[in-house]
């Protein structure tokens, strides 16, 4: 392989958000509607009165660790307190404890439910979001139940989170016939009201060739816009868009860009990007053999197979380490058996 065809290998692992964590971790900071000025001290004395707004609180100031050392436990036993004393959204948070595991307590779905029926009962209905969550996934104690889930969000479907969740269904077609139109519809709803993730589906959407209105262009509009407020997946994809010339003529100084925030968030693959940005002197960066090595072998600590095929490379090419094309050639093949895409392309083009 040459070197100048390295950066042309491209990696096709666009993500997809489907994470069923992510609906619980955006309720969990809504079920407080006011913003919550944490003043600790103030809180805390008008919650030994027995005030349950202030209980709950600063049981979501413990919870976030705002002017406070996060503490699961003591958010736990306020939030019990202010159950105690009648609040709707104290029972909702009490479940989200359990459907999460935080804190002291097991991860319990079949508590959780009950939690978020008795906050429920009290006319608290954020809590059919979670509620939903949980039949449309299922878990070890509670049997997937798709009908109950759709019949939660549609009580609710003027709320974005429950306008995503059912978009989700039908992209995935969970209970409901494939419908990608109808789950565009409710992405688009959910995106108007500032829900990020359902600008980044309809971003990945826009951007499958096998969608009939495929459009790049809408693709890196709605990327934009959950990039702008950090979401990780997008940040990266971005970076795809860029480094590809998709729907934006290629740069590849913004590709790296993007891939480097992308990576600050959490996302394991865009070390491989990056590494492969190191392997060759280009418009963005030097070559540095050793960044690019530690960048593949970190990707392999994250159980990414990709990494494999990058340190296959460099094997192969002599780059920073010794050429040892047998080594080399073992590591792209095991990354390829292992369902890597850039390992197989990168196998067949040294075995031509």
């Amino acid at each position: 392989m040459k070197q100048n065809t390295i950066l042309a290998l491209a990696l096709s692992s666009l993500f997809f958000f489907t994470s069923q964590q992510s609906y619980a971790d955006d309720l969990f900071l809504a079920t407080n509607t006011q913003k919550i000025d944490c003043n600790i001290e103030s809180l805390s004395q008008k919650a030994y009165k027995g005030d349950s707004n202030a209980q709950f609180n600063l049981g979501v100031c413990y919870m976030q660790g705002v002017n406070v050392n996060k503490d699961y436990d003591k958010a736990l036993l306020l939030f019990k307190e202010a159950e105690a004393n009648g609040m709707a959204a104290a029972s909702h948070n009490i479940g989200l404890f359990y459907s999460l595991g935080l804190a002291h307590l097991p991860k319990d779905n079949k508590k959780a439910l009950e939690y978020f029926e008795k906050a429920l009962a009290k006319g608290y209905k954020d809590s059919l979001i979670n509620m939903g969550g949980i039949y449309l996934y299922g878990s070890d104690n509670v049997p997937q139940d798709t009908k109950k889930a759709l019949e939660c969000f549609e009580k609710v479907k003027e709320i974005p989170l429950a306008q995503y969740n059912i978009g989700t269904m039908y992209m995935q077609g969970l209970g409901v016939t494939p419908d990608i139109n109808r789950a565009m519809e409710y992405f688009d709803k959910a995106a108007k009201k500032g829900l990020i993730e359902a600008n980044y589906n309809l971003g990945v959407i826009y951007l499958d060739e096998t969608f009939k209105d495929n459009d790049p262009n809408k693709a890196l509009h709605h990327f934009t816009i959950a990039a702008d407020k950090e979401f990780p997946q997008a940040l990266y994809n971005l970076g795809y868009m860029y480094e590809n010339g998709i729907g934006v003529e290629s740069d590849l100084k913004k590709a790296f860009n993007y891939y480097e925030r992308a990576l600050s968030k959490g996302v394991s693959q865009a070390k491989i990007n990056l590494g492969i940005f190191y392997l060759e002197d280009n418009d963005a960066v030097k070559a540095d053999g050793e960044k690019a090595y530690n960048l593949f072998k970190s990707a392999i600590e994250d159980e990414n197979v990709d990494g494999y095929a990058g340190l296959g490379v460099m094997y192969c090419e002599g780059i920073f380490v010794k050429a040892d094309s047998e080594k080399g050639l073992d590591l792209l093949k095991k990354s390829c058996d292992l369902g890597s895409d850039f390992g197989c392309m990168a196998l067949q083009d040294y075995n031509n």
